[in-house]
């Protein structure tokens, strides 16, 4: 087992919890047994227990509903108050938990359509976003209506404080959002809806590689006579050795929530802290490639209403200490001399790394959403208009001892004392419309819209962001749309700044624009859904960070790419006694436009060209259910390899199986089985991915 110890010695208790020096950790069984009593003791504890609550009376939720790309039968709360009718793809968190393999959000959304979720280590230790072709920086998430993007980089947008099982709905849009959130969703949105206060558990899991898992999520209420309120916490930490040298982890994560009344509407607050540590084998560099990094993630939402007339106020906190170097004993300690030495075979880091990198992320925002108006034009046809109107304000701020200008107010990094003398802020924000013209029937409705968004940033100036749509129904079965919107993103300071380890950032980046228009047919009867879109994302100024011969990686605007592509799912529910339900997926997509002459695209032309995913779940037999789910995919592009030559991807074929048990009315036992066949898997070129893993698990609910 490696041993942590060195590393949780040398940092401070910001990011580890005091640790005697001479102190062995328990074994990884040990370690999940004194957690799991802990969690237990916790869940039984009379103080702690949820008790029958009856002391607000909700308003019932009349949100209508929309068609969404499986699970049709879910309710979904949609992406702009249900006025889209583009390509979304939706899941329910009870799905993601009990049908599909893996125990985080990553693996259990593994073959997503229209979704490529690029990992760099297993088990959600970083995980990049990437919806039909686009880099890690164009994809927004969106967690309880608050956008989570990170000024720093994309690379730490899905660094979320939420166990998988306080997960509510996932739902994506893959057509671009820009006219709604600004300069974030270039691409798509990934909006996640996180439990209320119902259901209790605890689980815990161990497997290969020193794996362990540890959950549990409470709801809670007060009832007083004056005051009442309701809500929940859910807790999770998992850890492993690794799998090879320097691809060890641990991290946790706690998401809570609270809803009382008021005298005009509901009050949230919801809030949520993460951290990880991790090997960084190759993360970011071939030729420095023993990397470690650390990240710890706040976040707060105050939300005022619901569904309609909803002002929300956000927070968010970001802390990464990134070492190019990692630094503890069996790989690089710092000597007297400033360098830092290899313990294994006495070498020097080069004379220019004398310290690591220390990053602060600031994000401060607001955002209001009006009250919808509704005109009803003519009640013989059904014909109505809706106006929705909004306005949000952010607040973005980075200090760093790496990324941005000299300033003068110099923070420093909590309980390690390196002075983050550098930094950069930005203030933007927007105002947002959508008008919406319907009519006919239940067999024959159509539906217009146009949106738009002036969006004002004091880096780039005024933004004008529009986007139109429309669909029509020609039974009650088919439904056609075609949908069109202009998106921009702003460069993001580590593209504006890095520079280290051959990584050349540039100061005059300009902002990245795209048009992204699609067509789409969805068919659907109670038993089956089959969804076809052709689509295309014609972009100019792309920001991306090209590789030349001298091995530099260096952050530029590309003049102009368009990628264009083809995307077909379909779901049945088979009438068959063993099956329950089968879905098949399969997506192209190409490309036009090239990286300056002499370099290698890293981000930008780098995607799935084609991917095929087929995955049947079973019914259940007393108690048993299984699900496999196999892909075959290719990816676009090159990448520069550790000896300096240019490397192709190759295809690769990924199955994943989970096997579950159910065990009296309250117990269920599972086994996840990742990569069954052990197949060699790279997201990120050269950076290779777990083989064959094997976890069980249990969960107790209540």
């Amino acid at each position: 087992m490696l041993n942590f110890v060195g590393r949780m010695r040398k940092c401070p208790a910001f990011f580890y919890p005091p640790t005697s020096v001479d102190a062995t950790l328990p074994s990884p069984f040990k370690r999940l047994l004194h957690s799991a009593l802990f969690i237990a003791f916790a869940a039984a504890h009379p103080d702690l227990r949820a008790q029958p609550y009856t002391g607000i009376n909700y308003p019932k939720d009349t949100t209508p509903g929309i068609a969404i790309l499986l699970l049709p039968e879910v309710p979904v709360r949609p992406l702009w108050d249900q006025f889209t009718s583009q390509t979304v793809a939706g899941y329910n968190g009870d799905e993601l938990r009990s049908r599909f393999p893996g125990a985080t959000l990553t693996e259990a959304l593994e073959g997503t359509f229209g979704l490529d979720l690029r990992q760099r280590g297993g088990a959600d230790v970083q995980t990049d976003l990437s919806v039909r072709g686009s880099t890690f920086d164009q994809v927004l998430v969106v967690v309880d209506g608050v956008p989570q993007y990170d000024p720093q980089t994309g690379h730490h947008a899905f660094n979320l404080p939420l166990p998988l099982d306080a997960v509510e709905r996932v739902e994506l849009l893959a057509n671009g959002g820009s006219y709604r959130y600004g300069p974030f969703a270039f691409a798509g949105v990934l909006y996640i809806t996180t439990r209320g206060a119902k259901g209790s558990y605890v689980s815990a899991g161990a497997g290969q590689f020193g794996y362990t898992q540890v959950a549990a999520g409470l709801p809670f209420s007060v009832n007083k006579p004056h005051f009442a309120a309701t809500g929940r916490l859910d807790v999770e930490t998992k850890s492993a050795d690794g799998w090879k040298r320097n691809t060890d982890f641990d991290q946790v994560h706690m998401y809570g929530s609270a809803r009382t009344s008021t005298w005009g509407g509901p009050l949230f607050l919801r809030g949520g802290w993460g951290r990880k540590r991790f090997g960084a084998q190759n993360f970011y560099s071939f030729n420095f490639p023993e990397q470690y990094e650390a990240v710890n993630t706040y976040t707060a939402q105050l939300q005022y209403g619901a569904n309609r007339n909803v002002f929300r106020l956000f927070a968010r906190q970001h802390y990464d200490q990134f070492e190019l170097f990692r630094e503890e004993p069996g790989y690089f300690l710092r000597q007297t001399n400033g360098l830092f030495m290899n313990t294994v075979d006495s070498t020097f880091a080069p004379s220019w790394y004398q310290n690591h990198n220390f990053h602060r992320n600031r994000t401060l925002g607001g955002e209001w959403t009006a009250r919808p108006l509704q005109w009803n034009l003519n009640a013989v046809k059904n014909q109505r208009l809706l106006l929705e109107t909004g306005a949000d304000f952010r607040y973005d701020e980075i200090k760093s001892n790496a990324l941005g200008l000299p300033i003068s107010d110099t923070a420093y990094f909590p309980r390690y004392g390196t002075a983050l003398s550098k930094g950069d802020t930005r203030r933007h924000g927007g105002a947002f419309a959508s008008a919406k013209w319907s009519g006919g029937g239940t067999e024959k409705q159509w539906e217009l819209q146009a949106a738009s968004r002036i969006h004002y940033s004091d880096a780039f100036g005024i933004q004008f962001l529009p986007g139109v749509e429309a669909s029509a129904k020609s039974s009650l079965e088919h439904r056609w749309s075609v949908a069109a919107n202009y998106a921009t993103r702003f460069p993001t300071f580590t593209d504006l700044y890095y520079t280290l380890g051959g990584a050349i950032g540039s100061a005059n980046l300009q902002p990245e624009y795209a048009w992204n228009v699609e067509a789409a047919h969805r068919f659907q009867t109670s038993g089956m859904q089959w969804q076809t879109a052709l689509f295309a994302r014609r972009g100019r100024q792309l920001i991306d960070w090209v590789s030349n011969i001298q091995g530099q990686f260096i952050a530029t605007n590309l003049q102009e790419a368009t990628f264009y592509g083809a995307e077909t799912y379909l779901q049945w529910r088979a009438p068959l006694p063993v099956l329950e339900m089968v879905r098949l997926g399969g997506s192209t997509l190409f490309h036009a436009g090239s990286a300056p002459s002499g370099t290698n695209s890293t981000y930008a032309l780098d995607y799935l060209r084609y991917r095929g995913v087929v995955q049947i779940q079973t019914t259940e037999y007393q108690g048993f259910k299984a699900t496999l789910r196999s892909q075959h995919s290719l990816r676009n592009g090159s990448f520069r390899q550790a000896d300096g030559t240019t490397g192709k991807y190759t295809a690769q074929h990924q199955t994943d199986l989970r096997l579950s048990q159910t065990v009296g009315p309250n117990m269920t036992l599972g086994v996840d089985v990742l990569n069954v066949w052990n197949t060699a898997l790279q997201d990120r070129g050269g950076i290779a991915l777990p083989g064959r893993w094997i976890r069980g698990s249990f969960q107790l609910t209540w």
